[in-house]
């Protein structure tokens, strides 16, 4: 949920690095602040990508941005957009919707059980 961009997604709204700031002030944190991904990747277990349109730390046009890139690969890849809601989507009132809407993804994407 509110993936943080990636080495390469340049939609950052003001917001994004002003948020940001108190981890990227840091020196040390410099060499830590973006990741290599490779959006390619067909191996990977799918994905759902959750913004909130209220989101001022991962605006919901960089969490947009990640999943047009992520969806270059072939694996499941989804994204969901909740209006009104924040950086803690999932702890509001309504928070049900958010679980409700992951789980059920979650388990349309699951692979069958193994038989006994």
């Amino acid at each position: 949920m509110h993936p943080a961009p990636p080495r390469g997604v340049l939609r950052l709204p003001l917001s994004a690095p002003r948020s940001a700031w108190p981890v990227l002030r840091n020196p040390a944190d410099r060499r830590r602040a973006a990741t290599l991904v490779d959006f390619r990747n067909s191996d990977r277990a799918p994905l759902l990508l959750v913004a909130g349109d209220a989101d001022h730390g991962i605006p919901a046009a960089v969490v947009r941005e990640n999943h047009r890139r992520y969806r270059r690969s072939t694996a499941i890849t989804e994204y969901k957009e909740y209006p009104g809601r924040d950086h803690l989507t999932a702890l509001h009132e309504g928070w049900e919707d958010v679980a409700d809407y992951a789980l059920a993804g979650a388990s349309t994407a699951a692979p069958a059980p193994l038989a006994p």
